[in-house]
């Protein structure tokens, strides 16, 4: 396991003192199934689940299409594998399994607890790499579990109590690994954020994961403050924002709030898919903050794409 230095955070030695963090995400599946051993539910539906066998009695979960995959127990990283992979030259030249045997930088990002959870195998699958968003109607295509896939516009939307969750989620995974969100998502973030606020729970597995990975999500706990990185390092340069989807426009009141009308009614935000479009990563990236200052060394040329990569 790699032993990672914290920073910024006001923490007692004795907390961390053996705190290390996993190599491998398989190794990261075992530690986190330790770190739920007391919850034994899943983070969208809420369903019991013992060893890796879905309990769907409790939550009224049911299987859109594959019931197989609907009973097991899988983890799912919120911010996807893809999302913070697709951008490294080991993902060009041979894809997630390339990282994997070759990038420890990868590994380090595929095997952080703070961004595993566990969750229906099915609807693992089902989101994919899909980018979360507003899918208006909420059709419900899994029972009773609130959790929603567009697969035509290639979105997921997490239930009301879980969507603060995803944000900080994703505000921890930018600042922690330099990741770009958009402003569009940022807005809808900092909404969800603010409507879904921290709550005991959430606290409590920061804490137990702070405990065994040995750094803290900031954004759950109130002992330490994000040191922002340079923007110039923040900064992917796009070669074309042209041909973007137009985006339906919808009211406040069609709406959870006005934050999130503004998100959906936002000019740049597409409702679909948007084109293939080459970025340039800078030749060196330096991640710092509160949590582990990490550097890594790389240019890539990467075309943006969305194929259907299951986390």
């Amino acid at each position: 396991m790699q032993k990672l230095l914290l920073t910024g955070c006001l923490i007692s030695a004795t907390t961390f003192a053996f705190a290390e963090h996993a190599n491998s995400f398989s190794e990261a599946k075992k530690i986190a199934s330790s770190i739920y051993a007391d919850e034994h539910q899943t983070f969208y539906c809420g369903c019991d689940f013992k060893d890796n066998t879905i309990l769907p009695s409790n939550c009224g979960y049911q299987p859109r299409k594959q019931p197989e995959r609907g009973a097991r127990l899988e983890w799912e990283h919120v911010v996807p594998a893809w999302e913070f992979g697709h951008q490294r030259q080991c993902w060009q030249n041979g894809g997630r399994a390339r990282c994997t045997s070759t990038d420890h930088y990868f590994n380090i990002m595929e095997s952080d607890l703070h961004n595993l959870v566990p969750a229906v195998g099915e609807l693992n699958g089902d989101r994919s790499n899909f980018r979360y968003g507003i899918i208006q109607g909420e059709p419900r295509a899994y029972g009773q579990c609130n959790f929603e896939v567009d697969f035509k516009s290639h979105r997921a939307e997490p239930p009301e109590d879980r969507q603060g969750d995803v944000a900080r989620i994703y505000f921890y995974m930018r600042d922690r690994y330099g990741l770009k969100i958009s402003r569009q998502q940022t807005q809808l973030f900092d909404a969800w954020s603010k409507l879904d606020p921290v709550d005991e729970d959430e606290k409590q597995l920061n804490t137990r994961i702070l405990n065994i990975q040995g750094n803290s999500n900031c954004y759950v706990s109130t002992d330490c403050t994000v040191e922002k990185i340079s923007e110039e390092e923040q900064t992917l340069t796009s070669s074309s924002d042209e041909n973007q989807c137009q985006p339906e426009i919808h009211t406040c009141s069609q709406m959870k709030s006005c934050a999130q009308a503004k998100y959906v009614n936002d000019p740049q935000t597409p409702v679909c898919q948007p084109p293939e479009t080459s970025v340039i990563l800078p030749a060196s990236q330096h991640i710092r903050g509160t949590h582990d200052a990490i550097t890594h060394t790389q240019t890539t040329t990467l075309v943006r794409s969305d194929p259907s990569m299951v986390d």
